[in-house]
């Protein structure tokens, strides 16, 4: 700028004006320079000596050619270096990102420059104050997506700095979904306080999750799908239900909140089994059964699980050294499950009943059953049929079985009762029918009263 004493030459050039061939001395930056005005009056000296970057003091004297003199001296400032420039925009996150349309573009520079800037297709003009800091309100929107710009500034001593690079306006964000926990079986219901939540939302956003004033912050990685691995004490143990805070915030500012209510169930469920009614022979409620593959039932309950809840339970049962899972409950939490297998007569058999609720707590109750030693089938000799223990061609069969030790037992068979003697130590027993039986199919039924005057029957045929 003209008269401002700031120069971009290293060597610069004085000049002015005095009498007509007047002889004229510069004193600048400790060295001596002459020059002879002109029949004008006008002199120039050029500093032959490179000035580093500073402010300069210098002195003049004028000599006439008749002996008068004149003084004169002032500063001049060298400055070759162009100008630093900054860049930043309002309502961002990052420097080359804004939610904006119109944003205000702002920066840093040398005091007093001239600042440009082109962006998108219009141009804006501004002057930096006096510590270099200028701003500029754009009047025309930006495009939604990357919009180039240039900054150019010019400082007092001409010297220019350049710079180019995007803009990109993201004024929309993609939404929260699929929020839930992780690893329960329902996506909004735990049994646990420290569960992990999972969800979709914006790559490159920052999530924040709350609960009060307590928060937590990460950022969503480029698939989409964030995990959150709730710590000891974010959820206070003892609630049953938990609204919590789900914020996203891109690099533009674009933001969103989800505030979702989330479930928590951590009571073990009450579970129960017996033998079924028909499967429990003799007096109900000793356990004892000759149904070789009975019939298990019970029931799980729980206070607070709703009907639709009890029934996505599961039940799994062990006896026998064979485990049987995902048995099914039905709304009232009744449970059933007859053994595809037969038990041997005459021994306990201990079981255990597992138990798990919809969210996963768990609880199991053990207990046990006896079958009956009483037993009766076709004697081994008597068998005659080459695919079935039960078929003979003998008219007069023979038939074998087990009873109580010490047991009185009855077989009827034929329309005829007989006494049938009891092994006393192995309570082996054996029947030779007395009439002949003819084609087709024979029952028969076993009943024995042992020494407590208890009755067990078993039927078969």
């Amino acid at each position: 700028m003209v008269g401002d004493n700031i120069t971009n030459y290293s060597r610069p050039v004085l000049s002015g004006t005095t009498i007509v061939n007047s002889k004229i001395s510069l004193f600048v930056a400790g060295e001596e320079y002459t020059a002879t005005a002109d029949s004008e009056g006008k002199w120039s000296i050029p500093v032959s000596n490179e000035l580093e970057d500073g402010e300069y003091n210098y002195y003049i004297t004028a000599t006439a050619p008749d002996g008068r003199t004149g003084n004169y001296s002032d500063y001049f400032i060298i400055d070759t270096k162009d100008p630093d420039i900054s860049f930043t925009l309002n309502g961002e996150l990052r420097n080359d990102i804004t939610n904006v349309t119109m944003p205000l573009l702002t920066g840093l520079t040398e005091a007093k420059s001239t600042v440009s800037i082109i962006i998108g297709d219009s141009e804006y003009y501004t002057t930096s104050n006096s510590v270099g800091e200028w701003s500029i309100q754009t009047t025309r929107a930006l495009q939604e997506g990357i919009n180039n710009y240039t900054v150019t500034v010019i400082d007092q001593a001409g010297n220019n700095s350049i710079t180019q690079g995007t803009v990109t306006l993201d004024t929309t964000i993609l939404p929260l979904t699929g929020i839930k926990f992780s690893h329960s079986a329902d996506d909004r219901n735990s049994n646990t306080y420290t569960p992990t939540i999972e969800g979709w939302g914006e790559p490159g956003a920052m999530l924040t999750i709350s609960i009060g004033s307590r928060s937590r912050t990460l950022t969503i990685p480029e698939s989409r799908k964030w995990f959150f691995a709730v710590p000891p004490g974010f959820i206070q143990k003892g609630r049953t239900t938990q609204y919590i805070s789900f914020k996203e915030t891109d690099p533009a500012g674009n933001s969103n909140q989800k505030n979702i209510k989330f479930n928590f169930f951590t009571d073990k469920p009450d579970v129960s089994a017996d033998l079924s009614p028909d499967s429990d022979t003799g007096i109900h409620g000793d356990k004892i059964t000759n149904n070789l593959s009975p019939t298990l039932t019970g029931k799980i309950s729980s206070a607070r699980l709703s009907p639709d809840m009890i029934g996505r339970s599961k039940i799994s049962l062990t006896i026998d050294g064979v485990t049987y899972s995902n048995i099914s409950v039905d709304k009232n939490g009744n449970w059933s499950f007859k053994l595809p297998v037969e038990l041997s007569p005459g021994y306990i058999y201990h079981y255990t009943v597992n138990a798990s609720d919809f969210v996963g707590n768990t609880n199991s109750y053990t207990s046990f059953i006896k079958t009956s030693p009483l037993s009766g089938s076709l004697d081994i000799d008597s068998i005659t049929g080459q695919n079935s223990i039960i078929e003979t061609s003998n008219k007069l069969p023979t038939l074998s079985g087990t009873a109580t030790i010490g047991s009185e037992l009855v077989i009827n068979i034929n329309n005829t009762s007989q006494k049938v003697s009891v092994d006393s130590s192995t309570g082996a027993w054996t029947y030779k029918v007395t009439e002949s039986l003819g084609d087709g199919k024979h029952t028969f039924t076993l009943v024995e009263k042992n020494k407590n005057g208890k009755i067990n029957t078993f039927n078969g045929y």
